[in-house]
Parts: C-alpha cells; structure tokens; sequence
C-alpha cells in the first residue's frame, strides 16, 4: 500500500507538472508574439513588401523560438539585398538592417551592375539615379573588370569635358566606349583588346587628353574615333550636326 500511495504522489506532482507547462506556453506565445517588422536601411516604400513576404514565407514561432539565421537568409534571397542582420527586439520586434547593392550601371538587359560587379534586378531606383548610369554590354565575363575601370575611364572622359555613356566589351576581348561631351555630341571610341591589363585606360586617356585640340583642327567633334594605334587616331569627320555643336561651343561666353 506505501509503493502505491508514492507512485499516486508522483502521478499527481507530473499532473500539476504538465498544467502548470500548458499555461506558461500559452502566456509566452501571447506576450512574445512578433508584432513589429523594423527595416533599416536605404530601402524605398515600394521594396518594404518584398522584405516583409520574404520575412513572412520563414517566419514560425515567437520571439523567443523564430529562427533568425532562417530570417536572414531569405531576406538575402532578395535580388537587390547585399547583406542582411536580423536581431530580436524586446519584447516583440525584428530588426532587420538591410545593406543593398549600390549600382553603377545598368546591364543591357535591364538589371543593373553593382559596386561589386554583381547584376541584380531592382525595382526601386529613382529616375534621376538611372538616367546618371551608363549602359554595359557584351561579354558579361568582363563585367567585374569594367566596373574596375570606370572610375578612371570617367576621370579622363572629364578631360574632354564629357561622361561615358556607354561600355561595351565583345566576345573577342575588344573594348569601346562611347561618350557624351557638353555639346551633347556622342563619340564612339574604339580602344581595341587590354592584353597589358591596362590599354584600354591608356588609349582612352591619351584620346581625351588631344580631343579638345583634334576638334579645333577638324573644326568640329568627331562621332567616331579609333584609338587603337599607338602614336595616332583615325576618326570619322564631324557632321553639320557635330560641327555646329564645336562652333557654338567655341562662341560660348567663358565662365
């Protein structure tokens, strides 16, 4: 009878064990439940619904239980997510700082090219960022190495008081640029294959540094040079368009 009362007693304490447990969980799951998504970051109103269903689609469990890493990893999923940090803020957030691809131009299918030389797609960039991108195309192999040279192709492009508009690398290795000087006349540049790793930069820098003087001696811009050759540049002569663009240039009052 003693064996039987001290195995009733046990039964009784896991009883007590077990409903005490079942009124802790409900209170938990109601006091932890997630109720505010914090996103911070330069993410624009139209890119919040995309992190809230990427959050949402993994989402499972309280505050205390929700698996961050899993949060993390989809919002990642997002094409023009870099990086993302999720951390539980008490007592019922997430925080989620969002470091997204900065772009520097746009690829020719309409994604954009980032700092990293990474093509993402992007719904959320304003005209005005757009409209300063110039356009890559060609062989997407040298994507990472075209975004290396930009910096220094727009440096010399400002020689000639003028931006580069456009990159374009063949299947073959050959490089052209086309620029766009004050005027708004385009000039399309032929730089040839970079077999030392820096010709392309090169060509381009000793064209823009004589630009300004070859146009005075054509009295008129260019709209295609071919900067191949080593000590020379053929070019196409300047159009009526392109030789009234130089001659009201040249008229233009000095700032």
């Amino acid at each position: 009878m003693k064996a039987r009362g001290t195995l009733l007693g046990l039964l009784g304490i896991g009883l007590v064990a077990v409903a005490a447990v079942g009124v802790y969980g409900v209170f938990v799951k109601s006091f932890l439940q997630i109720r505010h998504l914090q996103i911070d970051g330069r993410v624009e109103v139209a890119a919040v619904r995309e992190v809230r269903e990427a959050v949402r689609a993994v989402m499972d469990g309280n505050l205390v239980t929700v698996d961050i890493g899993s949060v993390r990893q989809s919002v990642e999923t997002i094409d023009w997510v870099k990086a993302a940090r999720v951390t539980r803020q008490w007592p019922d957030s997430l925080h989620i700082q969002i470091d997204r691809h900065d772009p520097v131009a746009i690829w020719e299918d309409g994604r954009l090219v980032s700092t990293d030389g990474i093509v993402f797609a992007s719904t959320d960039e304003t005209i005005e960022t757009l409209a300063r991108l110039p356009l890559f195309s060609g062989d997407p192999t040298y994507i990472k190495q075209a975004v290396e040279f930009l910096p220094r192709l727009q440096k010399a492009a400002g020689q000639a008081s003028a931006s580069v508009k456009a990159l374009h690398v063949s299947y073959r290795g050959s490089w052209s640029v086309r620029m766009e000087n004050e005027a708004a006349v385009t000039i399309d540049v032929e730089l040839g294959r970079n077999q030392s790793g820096q010709d392309v930069a090169w060509r381009f820098d000793r064209l823009t540094r004589y630009f300004n003087e070859l146009s005075d001696n054509l009295e008129g811009y260019p709209t295609a040079v071919d900067a191949r050759y080593h000590d020379a540049f053929a070019v196409k002569l300047p159009d009526d368009q392109s030789g009234q663009a130089w001659r009201e240039a040249r008229l233009a009052p000095k700032s």
